[in-house]
């Protein structure tokens, strides 16, 4: 999930506690952000006037809750949850921390173990781990697959929508003064061999899930070039298949006009043949017809005579 789209989602929420100053309104605002959907990160709702004024009243603990919101854990809501006061969780509220601790874990590591998983995020069946990996891809907060015959979710890239932990990256903790670096009495921190063996660990996941993502850009890169060719050789064959149709199509026609025109031509022929024939028929009959007059003709005359 992009993260400009987790801090929108939020927006809503800072306004309204920008603009009250009751305690019981403040802490009505932190329910409403933790149940809502794609709200994702609260540093800057934690950081307003209205939510810190909640220190030291019966209120804290949804100041607390808050916190393990922005960058706790389901186990630790559940180990604090009597010792701080915190308020009971929605089912929406349960999910979402359910969501947030499975992004953390996928921070630190590429391959998660469905055992660990089931544990960590208080489920209590293979199916509703694999729903709420599902949910969590479905939203952006991961890209990964899971892997039911090795038991294990494969986690290539997990989105930063998580705030961090107070003195993660050597920041000091709300409330407190920043040392001030030109003193040169100030006591130095220091970096333990179990710190030192986090940062490798973050920074070995960092790497796998880079060269993950890189593998699967390149993956992809690859594919559209070979659809890319694809589409051109199927573009070029339709090309020449409505050539040779075109082709063919004027072939017919021209074959087609060339058989009525010969149809024609002989029509023409065999009438001109019918005029000549009627024609000498018609001599003929007016050369009989006139030769049996005057065969008649003579014949009268000698009867004529021999009546005389």
């Amino acid at each position: 999930m992009d993260q400009s789209r987790a801090v929108n989602a939020l927006a809503s929420y800072l306004a309204l506690a920008k603009s009250v100053t009751a305690p019981r309104a403040a802490a009505d605002i932190i329910t409403q952000a933790t149940s809502a959907l794609n709200t994702y990160v609260f540093a800057e709702l934690l950081h307003c006037q209205s939510i810190q004024g909640l220190q030291g009243t019966q209120y804290e603990g949804h100041l607390r809750l808050l916190e393990l919101f922005a960058w706790g854990t389901l186990a630790e809501y559940q180990e604090k949850a009597t010792t701080l006061n915190l308020p009971s969780l929605s089912d929406q509220q349960t999910r979402k921390l359910q969501l947030l601790t499975l992004l953390s874990s996928s921070h630190r590591h590429s391959f998660l173990t469905y055992p660990a998983l089931l544990h960590s995020l208080s489920l209590s069946s293979i199916r509703d781990l694999e729903d709420l990996v599902i949910a969590a891809i479905y939203e952006d907060l991961l890209d990964a697959k899971l892997d039911p015959a090795s038991q294990r979710v494969i986690v290539s890239s997990a989105s930063c929508c998580r705030d961090l932990r107070p003195g993660s990256l050597g920041g000091a903790p709300p409330g407190t003064e920043a040392m001030d670096v030109s003193n040169d009495t100030a006591t130095p921190s220091t970096i333990t061999p179990q710190d030192t063996i986090e940062v490798m660990s973050e920074l070995t996941a960092w790497r796998e899930r880079t060269q993950s993502v890189t593998t699967k850009l390149e993956l992809e890169i690859r594919a559209v070039k070979v659809a890319a060719a694809r589409r051109q050789e199927a573009e070029m064959a339709r090309k020449v298949a409505v050539s040779e149709k075109m082709a063919a199509l004027d072939r017919e026609v021209e074959t087609r006009r060339f058989g009525k025109t010969k149809a024609k031509a002989r029509k023409a022929g065999e009438g001109m043949e019918l005029d000549d024939v009627d024609e000498g028929m018609e001599v003929d009959a007016r050369e009989t017809e006139t030769a049996r007059g005057g065969f008649n003709a003579r014949g009268g005359r000698k009867m004529r005579a021999r009546g005389r």
